[in-house]
């Protein structure tokens, strides 16, 4: 959970999908970019094959706040030669 959650009265949960190169930073970065908005990561699930990487992680959320956060993702991960795909569910 993140520590700006603690009080927080999600509305809505989302899948964040990243996938692409495998790299040590991709999780990291993907994780530090979560951690700077107000929501919680309430599960995570990644595959790591033949170098390439499918990371999954389920976050609890403000809808209106998932376009900032897919942009944010994908103008960082893209570096990163990762794509990245949030749908709210």
């Amino acid at each position: 959970m993140n520590a700006n959650t603690a009080n927080a009265n999600f509305k809505a949960q989302a899948i964040v999908l990243i996938s692409g190169v495998d790299s040590p930073a991709a999780s990291d970065t993907a994780k530090k970019i979560l951690s700077s908005y107000n929501l919680n990561i309430a599960d995570n699930q990644s595959i790591s094959m033949a170098g390439r990487l499918i990371l999954a992680i389920l976050i609890d959320c403000d809808p209106a706040h998932v376009p900032a956060i897919e942009d944010e993702l994908r103008q960082e991960l893209g570096k990163l030669d990762l794509d990245v795909a949030i749908e709210v569910i």
